[in-house]
């Protein structure tokens, strides 16, 4: 039975156009399949599902939906030809057979789109089902190993990441991933200045009140905890500090004056890091400062952030970065164009975050220490507020949304004793 209902999914596989490489383990207990797609069936089910893929650098390396090159029709002397293929960027050096548009998590969405959805040419298997009745032991996708090993080399990149090692994680892992190792690589950069002052007490015995030993516990923990388990850089502290407290004539010391005002510096550090609002904007930061150098040829800031929106998405585009297009309109009379242009204003990414700046008025008078520590580290900030009229209309109208659920919670409940007293009565 489980032969034959093994055997109909592959054949569905198959029949939908991806290839199939089956082979068994080493105890030849399992069977492990390789799944793949041709660079035409990557194509087509690219077009189908409209996927968007990356253009190249003259169109400022932004995703638009993949479209086949249409030749024309006969009749027309094939004069309405569209060729649009050379617009999409390139990630290999082999490119024959056209696949080289796609990056390896496009392949890797492409596939399991294929092997899940019920389109047209899909297979339209469960997977999570056949997961959770144990027919299948594991779906996962397998690495390419020269990509890997490339990643891998660049070591100061992870801590220091550049918008090159950005993009290639991103064409490798994901956008989430992605996110993922920037905001680590971020967050350690943050808590370098902190390690270093900390290294700076736990290192010299005579500002502490600890035995050295116990401190290189202390120091390799957090140690281990920042740097991801780097083996090599443990051994070497261990030694230092086995060295140091060997050497040491002061193994025990009169209490450390500096470990209270070490204890706040950690305390005081995360909330202006949390105040100052840079956990909603590092990437955008980061951002700006990899592209600087790169387009050193756009003078404006919002050209810039543009830029990087549409990189990257416009999740941390600033309202005040939507641009204005001048359209100026021609004089059917003359021919000439009309002084002055018109000036129309495009429509913004984010309507519900923009609006007229004002200073919070509850922020801005509650006299709360860490209102007070925002005020000091970043001012009253301006925040994008609703005109008044759309506020009360607003209010306005959650008020009768409100009473009209009460009326309908109260009709429904009229009704319901009604058809229970209807019953006790027909009983």
């Amino acid at each position: 039975m489980w032969k034959q209902h093994r055997e109909s999914i592959l054949k569905t596989l198959q029949n939908c156009g991806l290839n199939l490489y089956c082979f068994y383990s080493r105890d030849r207990d399992q069977i492990l399949v390789k799944i793949g797609a041709g660079a035409q069936k990557l194509r087509d089910t690219a077009a189908r599902k409209r996927y968007k893929l990356q253009l190249k650098k003259e169109y400022l390396s932004a995703f638009a939906e993949f479209r086949h090159d249409y030749p024309g029709r006969p009749e027309f002397r094939f004069a309405d030809r569209r060729i649009i293929s050379h617009i999409y960027q390139t990630h290999t050096e082999d490119n024959l057979d056209g696949s080289g548009i796609f990056k390896t998590v496009d392949k890797i969405q492409l596939i399991s789109h294929i092997i899940q959805s019920k389109d047209k040419d899909c297979a339209g298997i469960n997977v999570a089902k056949l997961l959770h009745q144990k027919e299948v032991k594991a779906f996962f996708p397998l690495h390419e190993q020269s990509v890997m090993d490339k990643i891998k080399s660049l070591q100061f990149k992870w801590f220091w990441p550049d918008e090159e090692h950005a993009n290639r994680l991103r064409d490798y892992f994901g956008d989430k991933i992605t996110f993922y190792f920037l905001w680590m690589a971020f967050y350690v950069k943050w808590l370098s200045p902190l390690a270093c002052l900390g290294s700076r007490v736990l290192i010299i015995p005579a500002t502490t009140n600890m035995r050295s030993l116990e401190m290189a516990g202390l120091f390799l923990q957090f140690i281990d905890w920042c740097a991801c388990g780097l083996d090599i850089l443990q051994t070497a502290l261990t030694l230092a500090f086995v060295t140091a407290s060997a050497l040491s004539p002061q193994a025990r010391t009169p209490d450390n004056v500096t470990a209270i005002p070490f204890c706040v510096l950690p305390v005081l550090l995360g909330v202006l890091y949390l105040v100052c609002d840079v956990n909603s904007h590092w990437l955008h930061d980061r951002l700006r400062r990899d592209t600087m150098a790169s387009l050193s040829h756009l003078e404006r800031a919002e050209e810039l952030e543009a830029k990087c929106a549409i990189s990257w998405g416009s999740m941390d585009l600033v309202a005040s970065s939507v641009t204005t297009v001048t359209i100026p309109r021609k004089n059917p009379r003359n021919g000439l164009y009309a002084e002055p242009p018109e000036v129309e204003q495009l429509e913004p990414h984010r309507p519900e975050h923009t609006g007229e700046q004002l200073i919070n008025p509850v922020t801005s008078q509650a006299l709360t220490w860490i209102s007070l520590l925002r005020a000091v580290s970043c001012g009253f900030q301006a925040e994008p507020h609703y005109p008044l009229s759309k506020r009360i209309f607003k209010c306005a109208w959650g008020v009768c949304s409100r009473r009209t659920c009460e009326e309908d919670r109260w009709f429904d409940l009229r009704l319901l004793v009604l058809l229970l007293a209807s019953a006790q009565e027909g009983s």
